[in-house]
């Protein structure tokens, strides 16, 4: 059983970092996802505290040979350490090499299911089926931190408790760029993703490395978040 202080819960967002000595701010992830009225929270953000800002970038969907690989270049040239949530199906299907350089650069990989379905309209059954065959595809690529995201960030009771009981550390997120609607190809999302960031000091971005749209401008993303000002990006674990 893992120790229930290690959750966190945000509204319809949870997120649970594998945090020795403390973890992300409950309560400055609470100010970013609903604002207090009278308040611009961009200047709150900026009075509140002139330390580097924290972010974990996660990726979603892949591994996708061509995007992936851009994605992984990007994140070399930054010297960047993120997190990568794959589905089982896609790495029986693509192989393992691309699991073997995010493990090879630093970076952490994630059980996104096999198949990639709702998890809440499952049963119990299929829903340990679906992490556990994917689990089979990546487990000897998790070093240390069993994170696990689900579909959609489709989530009940159930679900929490299964993927609890299963030993995995369930990560949503903060910030989604939105980078897989058609609206926002091909590089609206960047922007969608900058105006959210700006409203928090610490964020869990999330982003689709099955896209080429993404991989082509997730370099002019990372650029942009850095243009805001000190930065610290994380990997699961945010700094002191």
């Amino acid at each position: 059983m893992q120790d229930p202080t290690r959750r966190q819960f945000l509204g319809h967002l949870s997120i649970l970092p594998v945090v020795a000595g403390g973890g992300l701010s409950l309560a400055k992830f609470a100010n970013a996802a609903e604002d207090e009225p009278g308040t611009d929270p961009e200047s709150a953000v900026k009075e509140q505290t002139t330390a580097p800002r924290k972010v974990w970038l996660t990726f979603d969907d892949g591994p996708e040979p061509g995007p992936t690989d851009k994605v992984l270049d990007v994140l070399a040239k930054h010297e960047i350490p993120a997190s990568f949530f794959v589905i089982g199906r896609k790495v029986e299907r693509n192989g393992t090499k691309l699991l073997e350089r995010m493990v090879k650069d630093g970076h952490l990989v994630g059980n996104h299911t096999f198949t990639h379905p709702h998890l809440a309209e499952l049963t119990e059954s299929q829903v340990r089926k679906e992490i556990e065959d994917c689990q089979k595809q990546i487990d000897s690529f998790m070093k240390g931190e069993r994170l696990m995201r689900p579909p959609y960030g489709s989530r009940n009771e159930m679900v929490d408790r299964v993927v609890e009981e299963m030993g995995f550390d369930q990560v949503m997120w903060s910030v989604d760029t939105n980078d897989w609607r058609r609206e926002n190809r091909p590089d609206k999302w960047v922007q969608v993703g900058l105006e959210a960031l700006k409203r928090q000091q610490e964020s869990v971005v999330l982003m689709h490395d099955m896209h080429q749209t993404t991989a082509d401008h997730v370099d002019f993303f990372i650029e942009q978040i850095k243009a805001l000002g000190p930065v610290e990006f994380f990997n699961a674990k945010p700094p002191a």
